[in-house]
């Protein structure tokens, strides 16, 4: 299969995960063509916004209504947690990647942290005022390398936990 066909039944595949009412991002890049046709041709009612104004040109193109981003504060579109893992390691293959485009995300699957190095994590903190604090991994005293992130970080070791009760 080409490099082009993967694009195509990878973007067909991600549009019929959307359903209605949901909010989806839609990147930039060279797949996101194959995407919108597919979102254009299911035809689903969800609140799309577009990450750069040439996708959002393109979707309106095809008949898909794009939203401005300040509109919405998430997006509910999940990524299956065993198939994330692969996706961080196709911005590493330089096949498959040979322009070293960047993936920028947040998440809270954790199990992530056991792919990523330390300077690619970065986590929000609320505050008792509700106010939000950014801060890196790589910012945190002592972190190693070669550290269990994601057993730490449940720990409570890094902070951004949920307090619940």
């Amino acid at each position: 299969m080409s490099v082009e066909e993967e694009k195509r039944v990878a973007a067909t595949a991600a549009a019929e995960l959307i359903e209605p009412d949901t909010r989806v991002g839609l990147g930039t890049g060279t797949t996101v063509a194959y995407l919108l046709v597919a979102i254009a041709q299911r035809d689903v009612r969800a609140r799309y916004v577009a990450t750069s104004p040439e996708t959002a040109n393109a979707a309106r193109s095809l008949g898909v209504t794009v939203e401005p981003f300040d509109r919405l504060d998430e997006l509910d579109l999940a990524i299956h947690p065993l198939v994330l893992p692969e996706i961080l390691r196709w911005f590493h293959d330089p096949e498959r990647n040979p322009r070293n485009a960047q993936l920028w995300m947040s998440c809270h699957n954790v199990s992530l942290l056991d792919e990523l190095i330390k300077e690619e994590v970065y986590f929000c903190e609320k505050d008792s005022r509700g106010r939000t604090r950014l801060y890196g991994l790589q910012d945190i005293q002592a972190v190693r390398r070669n550290d269990n992130y994601y057993q730490k970080y449940l720990g409570g070791v890094y902070g951004a936990v949920p307090q619940l009760g």
